[in-house]
Protein backbone atom coordinates (compact mmCIF):
# COMPACT_ATOMS: atom_id res chain seq x y z
CA UNK A 1 0.00 0.00 0.00
CA UNK A 2 1.58 3.44 -1.04
CA UNK A 3 2.24 5.26 1.94
CA UNK A 4 0.94 9.35 2.03
CA UNK A 5 3.78 12.31 1.45
CA UNK A 6 3.33 15.55 2.52
CA UNK A 7 -0.11 17.09 1.17
CA UNK A 8 -0.41 19.02 -1.51
CA UNK A 9 -2.36 22.10 -1.83
CA UNK A 10 -5.78 21.86 -3.06
CA UNK A 11 -7.53 23.57 -6.21
CA UNK A 12 -9.13 26.51 -4.64
CA UNK A 13 -12.97 26.87 -5.84
CA UNK A 14 -12.75 30.01 -7.77
CA UNK A 15 -9.85 28.76 -9.60
CA UNK A 16 -10.02 28.40 -13.37
CA UNK A 17 -7.86 26.20 -15.14
CA UNK A 18 -4.95 28.10 -16.59
CA UNK A 19 -5.36 28.54 -20.77
CA UNK A 20 -1.86 27.96 -21.35
CA UNK A 21 -1.98 24.41 -19.68
CA UNK A 22 -5.19 23.91 -21.25
CA UNK A 23 -3.98 24.57 -25.02
CA UNK A 24 -0.42 23.32 -24.69
CA UNK A 25 -0.54 20.29 -22.27
CA UNK A 26 -0.59 17.65 -24.89
CA UNK A 27 2.62 19.58 -26.88
CA UNK A 28 4.61 19.29 -23.28
CA UNK A 29 3.89 15.82 -22.43
CA UNK A 30 2.85 12.27 -24.41
CA UNK A 31 -1.45 12.82 -24.66
CA UNK A 32 -1.98 9.95 -22.46
CA UNK A 33 -1.14 12.10 -19.44
CA UNK A 34 -4.31 14.18 -20.20
CA UNK A 35 -6.33 10.87 -21.33
CA UNK A 36 -5.92 9.70 -18.08
CA UNK A 37 -6.80 12.88 -16.06
CA UNK A 38 -9.82 12.69 -17.99
CA UNK A 39 -10.14 9.10 -16.91
CA UNK A 40 -9.49 9.94 -13.22
CA UNK A 41 -12.34 12.61 -13.24
CA UNK A 42 -14.60 9.97 -14.53
CA UNK A 43 -14.31 7.85 -12.17
CA UNK A 44 -14.04 10.39 -8.92
CA UNK A 45 -16.72 12.87 -10.55
CA UNK A 46 -13.78 16.04 -9.43
CA UNK A 47 -12.04 17.93 -11.32
CA UNK A 48 -8.07 16.04 -11.58
CA UNK A 49 -7.45 18.91 -14.28
CA UNK A 50 -7.98 21.90 -12.50
CA UNK A 51 -5.63 20.47 -9.30
CA UNK A 52 -3.22 19.48 -12.08
CA UNK A 53 -2.89 22.88 -13.96
CA UNK A 54 -3.14 24.50 -9.82
CA UNK A 55 -0.30 22.47 -8.78
CA UNK A 56 1.80 23.62 -12.16
CA UNK A 57 0.93 26.89 -11.04
CA UNK A 58 2.20 26.91 -7.81
CA UNK A 59 5.55 24.86 -9.05
CA UNK A 60 6.04 27.46 -12.28
CA UNK A 61 5.88 30.29 -9.64
CA UNK A 62 7.97 29.14 -6.75
CA UNK A 63 10.48 28.72 -9.59
CA UNK A 64 10.09 31.86 -11.56
CA UNK A 65 9.61 30.09 -14.85
CA UNK A 66 7.90 31.79 -17.67
CA UNK A 67 4.88 29.80 -19.63
CA UNK A 68 6.80 29.89 -22.93
CA UNK A 69 5.89 27.82 -26.00
CA UNK A 70 9.15 28.15 -27.75
CA UNK A 71 10.08 25.34 -30.51
CA UNK A 72 7.55 22.56 -28.70
CA UNK A 73 4.05 22.49 -30.36
CA UNK A 74 3.19 18.78 -30.44
CA UNK A 75 4.86 16.29 -28.90
CA UNK A 76 3.64 14.21 -31.33
CA UNK A 77 5.14 16.19 -34.24
CA UNK A 78 2.71 17.14 -36.99
CA UNK A 79 2.71 17.06 -40.63
CA UNK A 80 4.60 20.39 -41.05
CA UNK A 81 6.62 19.73 -37.82
CA UNK A 82 9.23 17.17 -36.51
CA UNK A 83 8.32 14.09 -34.18
CA UNK A 84 10.16 14.80 -30.79
CA UNK A 85 9.34 11.73 -28.83
CA UNK A 86 11.08 11.79 -25.81
CA UNK A 87 11.44 15.13 -25.63
CA UNK A 88 11.69 17.30 -22.41
CA UNK A 89 11.50 20.76 -21.44
CA UNK A 90 11.53 22.64 -18.16
CA UNK A 91 8.05 23.14 -18.70
CA UNK A 92 7.16 19.81 -19.60
CA UNK A 93 9.12 18.02 -16.52
CA UNK A 94 6.53 20.83 -13.98
CA UNK A 95 3.79 19.50 -15.74
CA UNK A 96 5.11 15.69 -15.51
CA UNK A 97 5.34 16.73 -11.62
CA UNK A 98 2.36 18.55 -11.10
CA UNK A 99 0.90 15.27 -12.38
CA UNK A 100 2.19 13.36 -10.05
CA UNK A 101 1.84 15.70 -7.56
CA UNK A 102 -2.09 16.06 -7.90
CA UNK A 103 -2.40 11.99 -8.01
CA UNK A 104 -1.11 12.14 -4.71
CA UNK A 105 -3.52 14.47 -3.19
CA UNK A 106 -6.33 12.44 -4.83
CA UNK A 107 -5.20 9.74 -3.35
CA UNK A 108 -4.86 10.98 0.31
CA UNK A 109 -8.10 12.63 0.01
CA UNK A 110 -9.34 9.00 -1.04
CA UNK A 111 -10.68 9.70 -3.88
CA UNK A 112 -9.00 7.14 -5.93
CA UNK A 113 -7.88 3.31 -4.87
CA UNK A 114 -4.49 1.98 -4.41
CA UNK A 115 -3.98 0.13 -8.05
CA UNK A 116 -4.79 3.53 -9.48
CA UNK A 117 -2.92 5.74 -7.64
CA UNK A 118 0.02 2.94 -8.67
CA UNK A 119 -0.62 2.16 -12.31
CA UNK A 120 -0.66 5.85 -12.84
CA UNK A 121 2.62 6.99 -10.93
CA UNK A 122 4.48 4.16 -12.75
CA UNK A 123 3.22 5.30 -16.08
CA UNK A 124 5.65 8.18 -15.48
CA UNK A 125 8.34 6.37 -16.08
CA UNK A 126 9.95 6.80 -19.78
CA UNK A 127 11.09 3.32 -20.35
CA UNK A 128 10.38 0.11 -19.14
CA UNK A 129 13.59 -1.61 -17.64
CA UNK A 130 13.54 -5.01 -19.38
CA UNK A 131 12.52 -4.10 -22.52
CA UNK A 132 15.70 -1.79 -22.38
CA UNK A 133 18.05 -4.91 -21.90
CA UNK A 134 16.85 -6.21 -25.55
CA UNK A 135 19.38 -4.86 -28.56
CA UNK A 136 17.50 -4.16 -31.77
CA UNK A 137 18.02 -6.57 -34.65
CA UNK A 138 18.32 -6.11 -38.15
CA UNK A 139 15.26 -6.95 -40.01
CA UNK A 140 15.65 -10.42 -40.72
CA UNK A 141 16.08 -11.86 -44.23
CA UNK A 142 12.74 -13.16 -44.78
CA UNK A 143 10.92 -10.44 -43.47
CA UNK A 144 7.84 -9.89 -45.96
CA UNK A 145 8.84 -7.93 -49.04
CA UNK A 146 7.14 -6.40 -52.52
CA UNK A 147 8.61 -7.82 -55.31
CA UNK A 148 7.57 -4.95 -57.40
CA UNK A 149 6.75 -1.37 -57.53
CA UNK A 150 3.22 -1.16 -56.58
CA UNK A 151 0.55 -0.27 -59.01
CA UNK A 152 -1.95 1.92 -58.09
CA UNK A 153 -5.42 1.61 -58.76
CA UNK A 154 -7.82 4.69 -58.64
CA UNK A 155 -8.90 4.20 -55.10
CA UNK A 156 -5.72 2.40 -53.65
CA UNK A 157 -2.63 0.91 -54.15
CA UNK A 158 -3.09 -2.46 -55.56
CA UNK A 159 -0.56 -4.79 -53.14
CA UNK A 160 -2.25 -8.00 -54.81
CA UNK A 161 -0.24 -7.61 -57.95
CA UNK A 162 3.12 -6.24 -55.90
CA UNK A 163 4.01 -9.65 -54.71
CA UNK A 164 3.10 -9.28 -50.67
CA UNK A 165 1.05 -12.60 -50.62
CA UNK A 166 3.86 -14.82 -52.48
CA UNK A 167 6.07 -13.48 -49.99
CA UNK A 168 3.69 -14.37 -46.60
CA UNK A 169 2.98 -17.28 -48.14
CA UNK A 170 6.20 -18.28 -48.13
CA UNK A 171 6.76 -17.64 -44.48
CA UNK A 172 4.10 -19.82 -43.84
CA UNK A 173 4.99 -22.76 -45.86
CA UNK A 174 8.81 -22.86 -45.18
CA UNK A 175 10.08 -25.71 -42.85
CA UNK A 176 12.90 -24.88 -40.91
CA UNK A 177 13.45 -25.35 -37.11
CA UNK A 178 11.36 -22.14 -36.02
CA UNK A 179 8.09 -21.39 -36.84
CA UNK A 180 6.36 -17.56 -36.89
CA UNK A 181 3.80 -17.38 -34.80
CA UNK A 182 3.10 -13.84 -35.35
CA UNK A 183 4.91 -10.85 -37.10
CA UNK A 184 3.64 -6.80 -37.76
CA UNK A 185 5.74 -4.17 -39.02
CA UNK A 186 6.57 -2.11 -42.24
CA UNK A 187 6.45 -4.51 -45.38
CA UNK A 188 10.02 -3.82 -47.51
CA UNK A 189 9.72 -2.00 -50.18
CA UNK A 190 11.07 -3.48 -53.53
CA UNK A 191 13.78 -0.97 -53.58
CA UNK A 192 14.95 -1.78 -50.17
CA UNK A 193 14.43 0.11 -47.05
CA UNK A 194 16.00 3.24 -48.17
CA UNK A 195 15.24 4.00 -51.32
CA UNK A 196 11.49 4.18 -51.04
CA UNK A 197 8.64 5.47 -48.86
CA UNK A 198 7.19 2.95 -46.42
CA UNK A 199 3.37 2.85 -47.01
CA UNK A 200 2.57 -0.59 -46.37
CA UNK A 201 2.43 -2.14 -42.87
CA UNK A 202 1.27 -5.96 -42.11
CA UNK A 203 0.20 -8.27 -39.05
CA UNK A 204 0.23 -12.03 -39.10
CA UNK A 205 -1.25 -14.07 -36.04
CA UNK A 206 -1.30 -17.41 -35.76
CA UNK A 207 -3.97 -19.56 -33.93
CA UNK A 208 -4.93 -23.07 -33.53
CA UNK A 209 -8.34 -24.31 -34.16
CA UNK A 210 -10.77 -27.62 -34.61
CA UNK A 211 -13.54 -27.96 -37.19
CA UNK A 212 -16.82 -29.68 -35.21
CA UNK A 213 -19.08 -29.57 -38.24
CA UNK A 214 -20.00 -28.37 -41.30
CA UNK A 215 -20.87 -25.55 -40.66
CA UNK A 216 -17.50 -22.73 -41.45
CA UNK A 217 -17.60 -18.91 -40.70
CA UNK A 218 -16.10 -16.76 -43.10
CA UNK A 219 -12.42 -15.87 -42.78
CA UNK A 220 -13.24 -12.34 -42.24
CA UNK A 221 -14.97 -13.08 -39.02
CA UNK A 222 -11.96 -15.32 -38.11
CA UNK A 223 -9.28 -12.72 -38.23
CA UNK A 224 -11.68 -10.35 -36.46
CA UNK A 225 -11.44 -12.76 -33.43
CA UNK A 226 -7.46 -13.80 -33.89
CA UNK A 227 -6.51 -10.11 -33.87
CA UNK A 228 -8.34 -9.12 -30.97
CA UNK A 229 -5.28 -10.06 -28.85
CA UNK A 230 -5.53 -11.37 -25.81
CA UNK A 231 -3.43 -9.52 -23.16
CA UNK A 232 -1.00 -10.61 -20.87
CA UNK A 233 -1.21 -7.52 -17.88
CA UNK A 234 1.16 -6.55 -14.90
CA UNK A 235 -0.53 -5.97 -12.30
CA UNK A 236 0.54 -2.35 -10.18
CA UNK A 237 1.18 -4.76 -6.99
CA UNK A 238 3.87 -6.77 -8.53
CA UNK A 239 7.43 -6.16 -6.98
CA UNK A 240 9.21 -5.69 -9.98
CA UNK A 241 6.85 -3.35 -11.64
CA UNK A 242 9.00 -1.49 -14.26
CA UNK A 243 10.68 -5.03 -15.57
CA UNK A 244 7.53 -6.80 -17.22
CA UNK A 245 9.70 -10.04 -18.18
CA UNK A 246 11.32 -10.37 -15.20
CA UNK A 247 8.00 -10.59 -13.32
CA UNK A 248 6.52 -13.78 -15.34
CA UNK A 249 4.89 -15.09 -12.26
CA UNK A 250 2.79 -12.18 -11.97
CA UNK A 251 1.41 -11.54 -15.07
CA UNK A 252 -2.74 -11.39 -15.25
CA UNK A 253 -4.52 -12.58 -18.23
CA UNK A 254 -7.20 -10.92 -19.68
CA UNK A 255 -9.15 -11.65 -22.68
CA UNK A 256 -8.06 -15.33 -22.98
CA UNK A 257 -9.49 -18.51 -23.57
CA UNK A 258 -11.10 -20.27 -26.40
CA UNK A 259 -13.73 -18.90 -28.82
CA UNK A 260 -16.19 -20.96 -30.40
CA UNK A 261 -17.44 -19.47 -33.86
CA UNK A 262 -19.89 -21.39 -35.67
CA UNK A 263 -18.26 -24.97 -35.61
CA UNK A 264 -15.22 -23.78 -35.57
CA UNK A 265 -13.12 -23.43 -32.64
CA UNK A 266 -10.65 -21.29 -32.21
CA UNK A 267 -7.53 -21.34 -29.73
CA UNK A 268 -5.35 -18.63 -29.25
CA UNK A 269 -1.49 -19.10 -29.55
CA UNK A 270 -0.16 -15.36 -29.17
CA UNK A 271 -0.94 -12.72 -26.77
CA UNK A 272 0.41 -9.21 -26.26
CA UNK A 273 1.89 -7.62 -23.25
CA UNK A 274 1.01 -5.10 -21.19
CA UNK A 275 3.42 -3.39 -19.08
CA UNK A 276 3.20 -0.24 -16.66
CA UNK A 277 5.03 2.70 -17.94
CA UNK A 278 4.80 5.33 -20.88
CA UNK A 279 7.88 4.04 -22.56
CA UNK A 280 8.60 7.15 -24.42
CA UNK A 281 12.24 6.36 -24.84
CA UNK A 282 11.36 3.22 -27.19
CA UNK A 283 8.03 4.19 -28.21
CA UNK A 284 8.53 2.26 -31.76
CA UNK A 285 7.97 -0.95 -29.16
CA UNK A 286 4.22 -0.15 -29.41
CA UNK A 287 3.92 1.41 -32.72
CA UNK A 288 1.10 -1.05 -33.98
CA UNK A 289 0.58 -2.34 -29.77
CA UNK A 290 1.74 -3.60 -26.80
CA UNK A 291 4.79 -6.67 -27.31
CA UNK A 292 4.01 -9.79 -28.79
CA UNK A 293 3.99 -12.82 -26.25
CA UNK A 294 3.42 -16.25 -26.36
CA UNK A 295 -0.27 -17.56 -25.03
CA UNK A 296 0.04 -18.37 -21.39
CA UNK A 297 -1.60 -21.88 -22.01
CA UNK A 298 1.67 -22.22 -23.73
CA UNK A 299 4.07 -20.53 -22.02
CA UNK A 300 3.12 -21.61 -18.06
CA UNK A 301 5.61 -24.19 -17.46
CA UNK A 302 8.51 -22.39 -19.66
CA UNK A 303 11.06 -20.14 -18.07
CA UNK A 304 11.51 -16.56 -18.97
CA UNK A 305 14.50 -15.33 -19.66
CA UNK A 306 16.06 -11.53 -21.25
CA UNK A 307 19.02 -11.56 -23.73
CA UNK A 308 20.47 -8.85 -25.71
CA UNK A 309 18.80 -10.33 -28.52
CA UNK A 310 15.26 -10.37 -27.75
CA UNK A 311 13.32 -12.38 -24.65
CA UNK A 312 12.71 -16.09 -24.74
CA UNK A 313 10.88 -19.32 -23.41
CA UNK A 314 12.61 -22.43 -22.40
CA UNK A 315 11.79 -25.82 -21.47
CA UNK A 316 14.89 -27.04 -19.50
CA UNK A 317 17.13 -24.73 -20.78
CA UNK A 318 16.44 -25.38 -24.63
CA UNK A 319 14.87 -22.33 -26.40
CA UNK A 320 11.41 -22.77 -27.02
CA UNK A 321 10.00 -19.48 -28.07
CA UNK A 322 12.15 -16.02 -28.77
CA UNK A 323 10.71 -12.61 -29.55
CA UNK A 324 12.55 -10.27 -31.14
CA UNK A 325 12.30 -6.40 -32.61
CA UNK A 326 14.48 -4.99 -35.74
CA UNK A 327 15.24 -1.76 -36.77
CA UNK A 328 16.22 -0.34 -40.19
CA UNK A 329 16.88 3.04 -38.49
CA UNK A 330 14.50 5.98 -37.28
CA UNK A 331 13.86 9.11 -38.93
CA UNK A 332 12.03 12.42 -38.23
CA UNK A 333 8.70 12.30 -40.96
CA UNK A 334 6.43 15.76 -41.71
CA UNK A 335 4.34 12.67 -42.33
CA UNK A 336 3.30 11.54 -39.22
CA UNK A 337 1.04 8.64 -40.71
CA UNK A 338 3.58 6.56 -42.59
CA UNK A 339 5.19 3.35 -40.87
CA UNK A 340 8.32 3.66 -39.55
CA UNK A 341 11.27 1.02 -40.40
CA UNK A 342 10.41 -1.31 -37.65
CA UNK A 343 8.98 -4.46 -37.15
CA UNK A 344 8.85 -7.89 -34.29
CA UNK A 345 8.35 -11.39 -34.46
CA UNK A 346 7.50 -13.86 -32.50
CA UNK A 347 9.34 -17.42 -33.50
CA UNK A 348 8.29 -21.18 -31.79
CA UNK A 349 10.26 -24.58 -32.15
CA UNK A 350 8.55 -26.02 -34.78
CA UNK A 351 8.87 -29.52 -33.57
CA UNK A 352 7.13 -28.04 -30.11
CA UNK A 353 4.45 -26.68 -31.81
CA UNK A 354 3.83 -29.65 -33.78
CA UNK A 355 3.38 -31.95 -30.30
CA UNK A 356 1.49 -29.16 -29.08
CA UNK A 357 -1.00 -29.19 -31.62
CA UNK A 358 -1.21 -32.92 -32.30
CA UNK A 359 -1.63 -33.62 -28.23
CA UNK A 360 -4.46 -31.29 -28.09
CA UNK A 361 -6.07 -32.40 -31.37
CA UNK A 362 -5.47 -28.88 -33.82
CA UNK A 363 -4.68 -27.44 -36.19
CA UNK A 364 -2.79 -23.99 -37.32
CA UNK A 365 -4.15 -21.29 -39.23
CA UNK A 366 -3.07 -17.88 -39.90
CA UNK A 367 -5.07 -14.59 -39.61
CA UNK A 368 -3.20 -11.25 -41.77
CA UNK A 369 -4.49 -7.56 -42.09
CA UNK A 370 -2.63 -5.62 -44.45
CA UNK A 371 -2.57 -1.81 -44.68
CA UNK A 372 -1.64 1.01 -47.14
CA UNK A 373 -1.59 4.41 -46.95
CA UNK A 374 -3.51 6.88 -50.09
CA UNK A 375 -3.99 10.07 -49.65
CA UNK A 376 -3.27 10.81 -45.96
CA UNK A 377 -5.01 7.57 -44.99
CA UNK A 378 -4.61 4.56 -44.31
Amino acid sequence: TPSKRKIINPVPSPYGTNKFFQKYISGFLAPIYLERAQKVESLTGRSFTRQWSYTADEIIQELGLKEEVGDVMSFMGGHHSPIMIGMSTKLSEVYRSSFLRALQHFYDSGYIPDETYLEYAYSALPIELSYWKVKPCRAPHWWPKLSSIKVKTETRLDLSRAGLKESVDQIIKHKNDYTVLALEGAVKPATGWNEDTLDTLIHLVAFSYKVVGGNIPDAQEVAEIVLAWPIMRLPPSSSRPFNYLESQPDHEAIGLGYTELQDLIIYPLVARSRDLVINIWQLFLEYFGSPLTVYPGISSDLDLVVRDDGWYYLDDEKDITRTCYWLEGLREKHDRDLPIPYGSYLQINSKFLENLLKSHGLRLGYAQKSMQKNVGIF
